[in-house]
């Protein structure tokens, strides 16, 4: 897995800050796929990356984008001996696709013909919802984590980036809430797709290009 590792680091520099704020040009260009060639692992990886982050969360809706990532996550059906994860940070939404590389495109095209068209059912925004507060109320036994929220909110005092979810903001969320920030900001629009460890680049491209495109018709 080291060529992996050392290959993933081009998703960092893709996934800048700088370049997936939501007002940059990025915003305005078509998705884009990249296949990573190498040596074919015993597990693919797949890593999705949104102009949706909680930096778009309105003041009082704090945490909103972190529980639709994970209520995300969950309703892909995974199986196949994979695993989908998700999760928010201030300028994008992703999402991690882990499964053997056979498996591997299927699990991406159900992850994207859920965020086309997510159920976002109640059960699993309750069961989200309180995974979150209880994550969240453990951190804040922290004192590092209280000092780290405290600095954060004096640097960026008028910024979304001081926005910070509470056990009050998490609680107070409704479906609505998240269908709303759904419709708005996730979307194929600048979205970006790395994929590896499956093997040879031109032979294992396509089906992931068409699970892309059959996202941009359905959004």
């Amino acid at each position: 897995m080291k060529w992996l590792r050392r290959r993933w680091a081009i998703v960092i520099c893709l996934a800048s800050p700088i370049m997936l704020l939501p007002g940059a040009s990025r915003a305005q260009e078509p998705p884009r796929v990249i296949v990573l060639g190498g040596q074919r692992e015993d597990q693919g990886v797949a890593e999705l990356v949104v102009l949706a982050g909680s930096s778009l969360e309105s003041p009082e809706k704090a945490g909103l984008a972190s529980v639709m990532a994970g209520v995300l996550a969950a309703e892909v059906e995974s199986g196949e001996g994979g695993v989908v994860l998700g999760w928010v940070e201030p300028d994008r939404l992703a999402f991690r696709v882990i499964a053997p590389p056979d498996s591997l495109s299927l699990l991406v095209d159900r992850l994207l013909g859920t965020l086309a068209a997510p159920l976002f059912r109640e059960e699993a925004i309750e069961r989200e919802k309180s995974r979150s507060r209880a994550v969240l109320q453990s951190q804040l036994l922290s004192p590092e984590v209280v000092a780290a929220r405290s600095l954060t909110e004096r640097v960026f005092p008028a910024h979304p980036y001081g926005r910070l979810e509470t056990p009050g903001s998490l609680a107070g969320l409704s479906r609505e809430d998240l269908v709303g920030f759904h419709a708005r900001w996730v979307g194929p629009r600048g979205a970006l797709l790395v994929v590896g460890g499956i093997g040879s680049e031109e032979e294992s491209r396509n089906p992931f290009q068409e699970a892309v495109l059959d996202w941009t018709e359905r959004a």
